[in-house]
């Protein structure tokens, strides 16, 4: 909504077909506001349990549901060392988003 159609037009107009135009103008406008809001729906549903616990069975575990049996054990130091993981995999996605975005955004400039 927020780019303006002429962009498409005076692609169009230039010669670039949809494809072209989605590929080499629409995308590269909408890829920093994509990537970010994965970011953040990925920080948000990593330690999400109420929506896993229906879901999940003996063969699919997720970490969040590990943690919560190690807690309802009693195992508070796994539980601990499980949420240390936990913290380490989502910082380390965030720096590698991070890292791949400054790359992306230096070549550009």
């Amino acid at each position: 909504m927020q780019i303006h159609p002429e962009l498409e037009e005076s692609a169009r107009v230039s010669g670039f077909g949809w494809l072209s135009t989605v590929g080499r103008i629409t995308l590269p406008l909408v890829l920093p506001a994509i990537i970010s809001s994965w970011v953040m729906v990925y920080s948000i549903y990593i330690s999400e349990l109420s929506m896993v616990l229906p879901l999940y069975t003996a063969n699919t575990r997720t970490l969040s549901i590990l943690s919560f049996d190690t807690w309802a054990v009693g195992e508070f130091s796994q539980v601990a060392s499980l949420s240390l993981l936990q913290l380490v995999l989502g910082a380390g996605v965030m720096w590698l988003i991070t890292a791949l975005t400054r790359q992306r955004h230096a070549t550009a400039v």
